[in-house]
């Protein structure tokens, strides 16, 4: 319970630093990526509001090392795929509820073949 506190006083901390800019926590199943993709990947972001899904999406797939093209990456908001032409903050509105955080999972899917 303390850390979770201390998250929020952080998270809140940061927001009110970065007021254009909104926190994202990204989450991995235990199938969905594998660790030795992942294991350098960061699980916190702070993304400016005006980034696309898209854009994101790109900044995380330069992240993961050994990706293939035939690899697809889905970032997944409240067990839905937003649109990739949609704001961060547009998502951040549309999906925050009483957390002040934007909880996002992240998928690899084989797409081709």
């Amino acid at each position: 319970m303390l850390s979770e506190n201390l998250d929020e006083h952080v998270i809140e901390k940061l927001t009110t630093k970065y007021p254009n800019r909104i926190p994202i926590k990204v989450m991995f199943g235990k199938n969905l990526v594998q660790k030795s993709d992942i294991k350098n990947l960061k699980t916190k972001y702070l993304v400016p509001k005006n980034y696309t899904i898209s854009k994101f999406m790109c900044i995380l797939r330069s992240k993961i090392d050994n990706l293939k093209d035939s690899q697809g990456l889905f970032l997944l908001i409240n067990n839905e795929l937003p649109p990739v032409s949609d704001s961060i903050g547009a998502i951040y509105n549309k999906h925050s509820n009483r957390k002040t955080y934007l909880e996002a999972h992240l998928i690899l899917e084989n797409t081709f073949g």
